[in-house]
């Protein structure tokens, strides 16, 4: 298997691999020229082409290369960081760094199962984050109007302009909320499953179905929960280093929170959530630790459903929960 690094900018790109470097332009023509100096070191069915995740600068590049069947590995980019510190490396420019990416790529003998997102998918993804940066305009021109209406100026005209600018995103995020929902319907039976968990609605079965249809193979609740940011990071060592555990928050803000607010819910309506809720709260947590953990009930409740293939049953929740079992025996 053949690695070739490739760093990855706005305008250009460095690609090293058996010792040769070049440097190509984020064009197409220049995607052909990259695929034509490849050719050169083996055959395509040897080649793997990694690269880090940078933001959408690595997209068009990952998916031409996809598309012509080329291995491509998309790589967190604090594995390459951490590697590259473990190297003892000094220098921080491109052709250093894809030099650093190819070697990575070698002695951890990557695979290119990158593929791109269904289309859908993405576009689902867009009306989510718009509902989010709805709701944080629509937030803080409500903490303006409140403002202004203890002033004691007259500022009717001013008060009446802001208040159309809300009613404004109030219409956009509906529209938005719209256009999710209908994007979500795609994926009928998997909507179908998820809405059948009381606790979730619309909105967090959308944020769900970005989860379980992305490239990422899910094969057990626990992956779930760290690709969501859920899992708990821990700092314990010896006697002395006891701090305390917290989520990692590694995945989606907008599945987090989605997952927070059906929580709220699910705490009131879900069986199993209820009596996991009243048991954490008899034990004196906090009220927002028992939140993640239901939020965290909720996630493993939809791949059980998910992985099953069949409704929410309230009864075999709460009976697992009584076992201290996972609703799937994987």
């Amino acid at each position: 298997m053949i690695h070739l690094g490739i760093d990855i900018s706005k305008a250009d790109f460095h690609v090293y691999g058996q010792s040769k470097e070049r440097c190509f332009k984020q064009t197409a023509r220049a995607f052909s020229s990259l695929i034509a100096w490849a050719k050169k070191m083996g055959p395509a069915s040897e080649l793997v082409f990694v690269m880090e995740a940078t933001g959408s600068y690595h997209l068009k590049l990952a998916t031409a290369l996809y598309s012509k069947g080329y291995g491509v590995a998309v790589i967190n980019p604090q594995r390459i960081h951490h590697h590259a510190k473990s190297m003892g490396s000094r220098v921080k420019s491109d052709k250093v760094d894809a030099r650093i990416i190819c070697e990575f790529g070698r002695l951890h003998n990557i695979e290119g199962t990158w593929k791109p997102l269904a289309e859908v998918i993405v576009q689902l993804r867009f009306w989510i984050k718009d509902q989010d940066h709805l709701h944080r305009h629509i937030t803080s021109l409500t903490n303006r109007i409140k403002s202004l209406e203890l002033q004691t100026a007259d500022l009717s005209y001013e008060l009446k302009e802001l208040r159309s600018r809300r009613e404004e995103l109030r219409k956009r995020l509906e529209h938005s909320r719209k256009q999710a929902e209908k994007l979500s319907k795609v994926h009928r039976k998997t909507r179908e499953l998820l809405l059948s968990i009381p606790g979730v609605g619309a909105v967090t079965a959308s944020c769900l179905i970005t989860l379980f249809h992305s490239n990422y193979q899910i094969d057990t609740a626990r992956q779930a929960e760290s690709l969501a940011g859920l899992s708990l990071r821990r700092f314990d060592s010896g006697k002395s280093v006891h701090k305390r555990p917290y989520i990692s928050r590694m995945g989606p803000p907008s599945l987090r929170k989605a997952l927070y607010m059906a929580a709220l819910s699910a705490k009131k309506h879900n069986p199993a959530c209820k009596a996991m809720y009243e048991r954490i709260l008899e034990k004196g947590r906090p009220k927002k630790v028992a939140l993640i953990a239901v939020a965290c009930k909720l996630l493993r409740q939809a791949f059980g459903v998910l992985k099953s293939n069949i409704p929410f049953d309230p009864e075999l929740s709460v009976k697992n929960l009584a076992q201290k079992r996972p609703i799937l025996d994987l």
